[in-house]
Parts: C-alpha cells; sequence; structure tokens
C-alpha cells in the first residue's frame, strides 16, 4: 500500500472500491443461481415433507395428532422463511424496477 493510500485509510477518506459492471454482474448471477438452488431443492424438498405430513395426519397413530400438527406447522414456517430469503436474494433494481430495468443495468 502506498502512503496516500495509508493515510487516505487511516484518515477514513478511504472510500470503498465499487465493483465495475462484470463484478456487479457476476454477483447478481450467483444470487439468481443460488436463489433458484434454494428454491428448486430445498423448497421442494419442505413441500414434500409437509404433503408426507399432512397424509400421515389423515391415518395418524393415536395420541400423535398434536406432534404431526406442530411438525406442519415447522414446515410451513420453513417454507414462508424460505421464500423470503429467496426473495432478498434478487438484486434490489429487480425488486424495485422491474426486469427491464434490471437487464439493463445488469447489460
Amino acid at each position: 500500500m502506498q502512503l496516500t493510500e495509508t493515510t487516505a485509510v487511516h484518515s477514513g477518506a478511504a472510500r470503498p472500491r465499487v465493483p465495475d459492471r462484470a463484478a456487479q454482474r457476476r454477483i447478481a448471477d450467483s444470487r439468481l443461481r443460488l436463489a433458484g438452488e434454494l428454491r428448486e431443492r430445498v423448497q421442494a424438498r419442505l413441500v414434500n415433507v409437509l404433503i408426507a405430513l399432512e397424509l400421515t395426519s389423515e391415518c395418524e397413530p393415536p395420541g400423535q395428532a398434536e406432534l404431526i400438527n406442530e411438525a406442519v406447522e415447522q414446515a410451513r414456517t420453513a417454507i414462508a422463511e424460505l421464500r423470503d430469503l429467496v426473495a432478498d436474494l434478487r438484486p434490489a433494481v429487480l425488486a424495485g424496477r422491474g426486469l427491464p430495468a434490471a437487464v439493463e443495468v445488469h447489460t
């Protein structure tokens, strides 16, 4: 690090480096890929668990209804939380201004 950079860092004058357009695109692509994988893999598995629990509740062993109902609620909560997490991974420009603006920013 050069003396001017060191002085700027220690004086608080240094600004964080803003990623270039290619880096921003890679970050956005990674976030979208992660969101897709979460949606396809984890959410699908949770929905399968929820369906199995609901089917089990129809022919439950005596005294197990409360336990099964709690598991159903936990699965529903996990699915809702996962959907929120996936929504948070979308680029802000996509959420705020829509697909055309997001494409324009990342091209």
